[in-house]
């Protein structure tokens, strides 16, 4: 079992609730990326953009505004990730940045916990005020279908165990003007229009939420989770034939001509 792993860049025990994953080769590794990339495209393009589950998701895209690493768990250090998110908060680009990270066998709910703890470390290193919030992303999240909110779960079924980083000032930038509305009001006037005005809108949060759930109801939750489930297990059947047909051992040996030098 992993043990906790206190590390120069990380003030805070941050236990790896995985195991780390054999060494792979250089060309295996980059097959694998390919792979992990395609699979997380047909997760945001053809369920989050496709049924709006995220409003912004497609805009941010095409504005360059999201990044995509792709991690190989070959240590239980969390040093690696710590310095990506030192990268990613120095980046005024990468307003979303996500941490794909392949063949990472973990339960869902220590995932969340690690994503946590890594982020927490990750400001420790960094001093100041928190830059980045996190999504943890899981192909088996827990979910539940009672209210808007219990269903945001199912919408972080990503194929792979992702951590999602979101800027804090570009997520107020989304919130800038959504969620209040001034109005100038004559004195005089202030009792007809307290008297007549419209029910305040609801928080832009509390209006995706239930956007979201009103479209995964349309659809029918089981099609939701069916299509995720789908896509995580063309994924799996996708790394195993990439594995098949990738000899490292092969990759690693001399060629015949630097064999004989």
């Amino acid at each position: 079992m992993p043990g906790v792993v206190i590390t120069e860049l990380d003030p805070f025990a941050v236990a790896a609730p995985f195991e780390a994953l054999p060494p792979l080769c250089a060309e295996l590794r980059a097959a694998l990326t390919i792979e992990a990339l395609r699979s997380n495209d047909r997760y945001l393009l053809e369920i989050i953009e496709e049924y709006s589950f995220c409003p912004f998701a497609r805009a941010g895209r095409l504005a360059g505004q999201t990044a995509r690493h792709v991690v190989f768990a070959d240590s239980t250090r969390a040093d690696a990730l710590i310095e990506l998110m030192a990268e990613v908060a120095a980046d005024e680009k990468q307003v979303v940045a996500q941490v794909i990270m392949p063949f990472v066998d973990v339960d869902p709910d220590a995932w969340i916990r690690f994503c946590d703890q890594v982020t927490a470390a990750g400001h420790a290193r960094l001093g100041g005020p928190p830059v980045l919030a996190f999504a943890a992303l899981h192909p088996r999240l827990r979910y539940g279908a009672q209210n808007p909110y219990a269903m945001i779960s199912l919408f972080r079924r990503a194929p792979d165990p992702t951590l999602q980083w979101v800027r804090l000032d570009g997520i107020a930038s989304i919130y800038e003007g959504r969620d209040t509305e001034e109005r100038f009001v004559d004195p005089e006037d202030v009792l007809a229009f307290v008297r007549d005005a419209p029910p305040p809108r609801p928080a832009l949060y509390d209006r995706v939420a239930e956007t979201n759930a009103k479209m995964a109801r349309h659809l029918g939750l089981a099609k939701v989770e069916a299509m995720l489930t789908d896509l995580e297990a063309d994924a799996k059947r996708r790394y195993q034939q990439v594995v098949l047909d990738h000899d490292c051992a092969a990759h690693d040996r001399p060629r015949p001509e630097e064999a004989s030098t």
